[in-house]
């Protein structure tokens, strides 16, 4: 079994990748108990030495009686967000395969030891040739924001030691990778023709496509009630955000954005399937070098 796991700056990234991914690349969310995960993700059987999963130790070994209740409700990144299969079939040359695509809400270039962190756990963990999970591949989403020269240099930076490549990473590209992955990737939302922007352009556009009169009113809103010292007026990604959220409102009212995005009724599948950045991120995953390949 292959294992991907994909690090997301935030909910929202989680939820656009999972939704493309069932929408163009066939994948099928896992809802069971994390016990019932793949191993060593979930629990061993008791004839196989009974290990307990690395979800659930990694959750229970966070030090919840010394936090604050806040801080104890909203648990350190990265966080493991969401899990999908796919099996493929068997074909005259080739074995079926099972993936799996492991989602981690990661926040962006202040987690990086952490996310790094947990890839060194992983490593060592998985080199382990009993598990269900034989190779795996990690692939990491940002946002370019204002440059995306700068964040492949910020990314290059900081998660060298996981890449083994002479050559530097660039967006939407796997290198051979260290710690046993098969391999690292990189995609950074942005448009091509300013070398900038973040998945919030997206998401404005699907939300305005499908829920049009929603957009125009909540534009209106933000527009005409925020001052150029709020928050809302640092960038044009806060902007897109918050106008999103209130188009939200309507059906959600008092949620975040995350239960929009996660409406099968408001944006059904069809919406995501038509996405032209959904498809380019699923292609990219797809690309995944596995040793088959």
């Amino acid at each position: 079994m292959r294992a991907l796991f994909v690090f997301c700056e935030g909910r929202h990234d989680v939820l656009f990748t999972q939704r493309c991914l069932g929408a163009l690349g066939s994948y099928q969310f896992f809802g069971k108990s994390i016990r019932e995960l793949p191993t060593p993700l979930g629990d061993a059987p008791v004839e196989h030495d009974g290990d307990k999963s690395y979800i659930a130790r990694r959750i229970a070994r966070a030090r919840v009686g010394t936090s604050t209740l806040q801080t104890a409700a909203h648990p350190a990144r990265p966080v493991f967000e969401s899990v999908l299969t796919k099996t493929t079939p068997s074909t005259e040359t080739t074995p079926s395969t099972k993936t799996i695509v492991v989602l981690l809400r990661a926040h962006g270039d202040s987690t990086a030891e952490a996310n790094l962190e947990l890839l060194r756990e992983l490593g060592d963990l998985l080199v382990i040739p009993r598990w269900d999970i034989r190779e795996y591949a990690v692939a990491f989403l940002f946002d370019a924001d204002g440059s995306l020269d700068q964040r492949l240099e910020r990314f290059r930076r900081k998660y060298a030691e996981i890449m083994n490549s002479a050559e530097p990473i660039d967006h939407d590209q796997w290198v051979p990778g260290t710690l046993g992955a098969r391999g690292i990737g990189l995609h950074v939302f942005h448009d091509p023709s300013r070398r900038a922007g973040t998945l919030d352009e997206e998401l404005e556009r699907i939300v305005r496509q499908q829920l049009p009169d929603k957009i125009v009113a909540a534009t209106a809103f933000i527009d005409g009630a925020k001052d150029p010292s709020d928050p809302v007026s640092v960038s044009e990604a806060s902007r897109l955000k918050a106008v999103v959220t209130a188009a939200g409102q309507f059906s959600h009212p008092g949620d975040p954005l995350s239960r929009l995005l996660a409406d099968r009724e408001r944006l059904p599948r069809d919406v995501f399937s038509r996405s032209p950045l959904g498809q380019r991120l699923v292609d990219f995953l797809g690309r995944a070098p596995w040793s088959a390949d």
